[in-house]
């Protein structure tokens, strides 16, 4: 009877533990799929201002101000969801 009582016990816990960890897994789920839209609008909005920039750049602006505009536009592209 005793050892009837334990193993209830132990799925119960074992149940519960796993309803846990679904929920744990459901919330986590839901992050990502915010940050992956936060890192899609991220990576929108740098493309955007790295093109603006590579547009309105003068003609006198430096070779270094180029590359750099030129890195954020590679940053953009080769990120991957």
């Amino acid at each position: 009877m005793q050892a009837m009582s334990l193993q209830t016990e132990e799925m119960e816990g074992e149940q519960n533990e796993i309803a846990l960890l679904r929920s744990q897994l459901t919330e986590t789920n839901e992050l990502v799929k915010v940050l992956s839209a936060q890192l899609g609008d991220l990576r929108q909005r740098v493309g955007v201002c790295a093109m603006l920039l590579l547009v309105t750049v003068p003609t006198h602006f430096t070779l270094q101000y180029v590359m750099c505009v030129h890195m954020l536009s590679y940053i953009c592209s080769s990120v991957v969801f």
